[in-house]
């Protein structure tokens, strides 16, 4: 009986292991025992797990001027500040107006106002 040989460049190959995958399959994918998670969805639980990001916030508005370019500055009542990025209509918003910043397409960050309107903007604070 012949015993066939592997080449010692494709043995090394396929028995490489990426640690990192290794390190994934080895740790339990989401572990429920937590008091705390007791009850959440499984996405509510894996994203706290994971370190997950929020979504959006919600704020008001305690002052709107324009920077030296003629776009939008926001400041909210948690003390965020905001600019706008695009080159859209000046916004409506006035102080007291509640806001709602979501995360957009490519890590960029879109503020709607009451009108449902947005603008897509940056963090400066």
């Amino acid at each position: 009986m012949a015993v066939a040989t592997v080449p010692a460049d494709i043995a090394s190959t396929a028995m490489a292991v990426d640690p990192v995958a290794a390190a994934a399959a080895a740790a339990p994918a989401v572990p429920v025992d937590s008091v705390a998670d007791f009850g959440l969805p499984m996405h509510a639980i894996q994203e706290r797990n994971s370190g997950g990001r929020l979504g959006s916030i919600n704020a008001h508005v305690t002052g709107v001027t324009t920077n030296a370019s003629g776009r939008f500055v926001v400041e909210l009542d948690n003390g965020q500040v905001w600019v706008q990025t695009d080159t859209d209509t000046y916004p409506t918003l006035k102080s007291g107006d509640p806001v709602t910043i979501k995360r957009a397409a490519l890590d960029s960050f879109r503020l709607a106002g009451p009108l449902k309107v947005s603008w897509r903007v940056r963090r400066l604070k």
